[in-house]
């Protein structure tokens, strides 16, 4: 069996050209440079491996709106070798608690706007034994960069 090689793009332009936007938070307004983006992920990527135990292969599930912190997770579990499980915002608690239950993700993480419906939606799987909490979910409508809410792994993420 053929093994598939991870290019991480995030990490190349970090070095090429790092002071280039890699991404624009819409909700937030938040411009990450491709070297912040990059420390970004690499600070999340260590945490998950060494904090909460995160191997090759582990299933890491999440349930947030699509931001920025949601790439980070992405890009994180390729570079720790995870898979990334994002969850569809808009299923029913027993349809997350199913696809929760068969996939046995060892960490949920997820909006704090959204930890209602993850705290159900775990309740389905024994193996599942972590719960990360980001910020809050993005509303509808843009905020002014006065209110725009905090950068969300700061919390899970020592730095």
């Amino acid at each position: 069996m053929s093994s598939v090689r991870y290019y991480d793009w995030i990490a190349h332009f970090g070095r090429r050209t790092p002071d280039k936007i890699a991404a624009i938070d819409l909700a937030s307004e938040r411009r990450l440079s491709y070297a912040q983006f990059d420390a970004r992920i690499s600070r999340l990527a260590t945490h998950l491996r060494d904090a909460l135990k995160v191997a090759r292969g582990d299933r890491v599930a999440v349930l947030a709106l699509n931001t920025t912190d949601t790439l980070e997770v992405q890009f994180a579990c390729g570079r720790i070798g995870a898979v990334f499980l994002p969850l569809n915002t808009r299923l029913t608690v027993p349809e997350l608690q199913y696809i929760v239950g068969d996939a046995s993700p060892k960490v949920m993480i997820h909006d704090t706007d959204l930890a209602e419906v993850a705290l159900h939606g775990r309740q389905s799987s024994a193996t599942f034994r972590q719960r990360c909490c980001s910020a809050p979910a993005a509303p509808t409508k843009r905020r002014s960069r006065r209110q725009s809410r905090s950068s969300s792994f700061e919390d899970v993420t020592p730095r």
